[in-house]
């Protein structure tokens, strides 16, 4: 467990947006990604680790930084939480076996020009981005790591439509990992 100043960076760096209703007051907004950029913040860790469990959560506090999308508007960066587990089901951390892996990440950032808050949409002065990823990991005798991980990114921006969030980029990867 412990505390301390670090340089924080994005947490994703691609969106896709396929607009369903070109008539949105956002659609030229929710059309961009955060560009993969560093800035400095505070980064706040609690770690959790044993035989069975390995957790760690991060809170960021972005002091400085910009963020720039395709369309070139820019972002101040606010906050970013990141919170990453490791379920042993056999094995441990320095023992070959199968885990199970889980990540979340958010991130928060303030459309420059406008008020984080508005009368509007509430957080509509904001951009907001939401990671997600679950996956299972083999590591053997030798230390070589066979992941398999589906992934979900999704873009908070909705435009108008509340029932229906827009911008999901969903995938699967497959890797391996050999130290030499």
């Amino acid at each position: 467990m412990g505390l301390y100043v670090d340089f924080a960076q994005a947490l994703r760096h691609q969106s896709r947006y396929v607009p369903q209703d070109s008539s949105s007051i956002y659609a030229a907004e929710e059309n961009e990604s955060i560009q993969h950029q560093l800035d400095l913040g505070l980064d706040f860790r609690v770690s959790i680790h044993n035989d069975r469990v390995a957790s760690d959560l991060h809170n960021v506090i972005f002091l400085s930084g910009n963020r720039v999308g395709p369309n070139l508007l820019t972002y101040q960066p606010l906050l970013g939480f990141m919170w990453s587990n490791k379920f042993h089901f056999t094995g441990s951390e320095t023992e070959p076996g199968l885990s199970f892996l889980t990540d979340l990440n958010f991130y928060f950032a303030k459309k420059n020009g406008v008020k984080v808050f508005n009368s509007h949409d509430g957080l509509g002065g904001t951009k907001r981005e939401i990671y997600l990823s679950y996956g299972l990991r083999y590591t053997t005798e030798s230390k070589t790591a066979y992941t398999i991980r589906t992934y979900g990114f999704n873009n908070l921006n909705r435009g108008a439509s509340t029932m229906a969030p827009s911008g999901f980029k969903d995938g699967l990867s497959i890797g391996i990992v050999k130290p030499f």
